[in-house]
């Protein structure tokens, strides 16, 4: 694990990384972007300074150091540089706790599941390759081996295989091929495209009534641009592949459908080599870039 003097390193790298990477953001005939974020100047001593953490204690403070970058705002054509402060990012004390409105806080490691495609037996008896890509909502291939329902999951939106399919691209007797004559069957007798194809469209867009065209390049776009962790890819998919690709999901799909029938077994997704380790940095990038991506939409 980090030291202290490591940990913040890595929390001014992540703040750096991330508060950079806002923007453009376009409004009101104006366009900001940040630049060159850095730290106010101080002494690295107030990490190691119990006095003055007994007296951040006493009076409520916080150990923390600012935040700042340069903003440049674009109007017709000319830029204005200034100097802004995003905030106080709090420091940990040399011995790793971190005080805040004069409380005492450690934040703990966790282990968090790499990004792939893990394939389950739900208790209901529903066989379930769960998907955790970076860029991309939480997805899901489910399929029910007593009714062969078989569905792509997204969000709250539970989408006809051949739907999703049928968005990619895919043919119908590629279709056929993939799920198999019984499969493609069961699930084509409950196809209803447009309502489904509605469904895709609500679920990976704020944009409505895109055309079947519009939506097939936007689901492209998505996939394309989710991110796998390839080596994980290598031990559940058999291939080291880096995004969720029209080639992916095929595989993914076919991996489910075969789980069905026992012909592969479960991913134990608590293996260590499907873990990584996260610190305080990596939430900080988390919580920025989330709220960066939530702001710019």
């Amino acid at each position: 694990m980090l030291n202290a003097s490591d940990v913040i390193v890595k929390m001014k790298e992540s703040v750096q990384e991330s508060v950079n990477s806002i923007g453009p953001i376009e409004a009101g005939g104006k366009t900001l972007e940040f630049k060159n974020t850095h730290f106010e100047d101080h002494d690295p001593k107030i990490y190691g300074d119990v006095e003055k953490h007994k007296q951040l204690k006493l009076h409520n403070k916080t150990l923390s150091v600012g935040v700042y970058a340069d903003a440049h705002v674009t109007e017709n054509g000319q830029t204005t540089v200034e100097k802004v402060k995003i905030g106080n990012m709090p420091v940990p004390t040399s011995t790793g706790d971190f005080i805040v409105d004069g409380n005492s806080y450690n934040i703990d490691y966790q282990f968090r599941l790499k990004p792939g495609a893990y394939l389950r037996k739900k208790q209901n008896g529903e066989i379930e390759t769960h998907i955790n890509p970076i860029g991309f909502p939480n997805a899901r291939v489910t399929i029910d081996p007593s009714t062969l329902n078989l569905s792509v999951g997204i969000g709250q939106a539970n989408i006809n295989a051949l739907a999703f399919l049928h968005a990619l691209g895919v043919s119908d007797s590629e279709q056929q091929q993939i799920l198999g004559p019984d499969i493609y069957k069961a699930n084509l007798g409950k196809l209803n495209l447009e309502r489904e194809l509605s469904k895709l469209e609500q679920s990976i867009s704020r944009d409505q009534n895109l055309t079947k065209e519009q939506l097939s390049k936007l689901l492209f776009e998505k996939l394309n641009a989710a991110q796998l962790d390839p080596k994980v890819m290598q031990i559940t998919l058999g291939k080291p592949h880096k995004d969720l690709s029209a080639s992916t999901f095929k595989a993914i799909i076919q991996k489910t459908i075969a789980g069905s029938k026992g012909l592969v077994e479960p991913d134990e997704r608590d293996a260590m080599a499907f873990k990584s380790v996260w610190g305080t940095h990596d939430f900080i990038k988390e919580r920025l870039t989330g709220r960066n991506k939530n702001l710019l939409e």
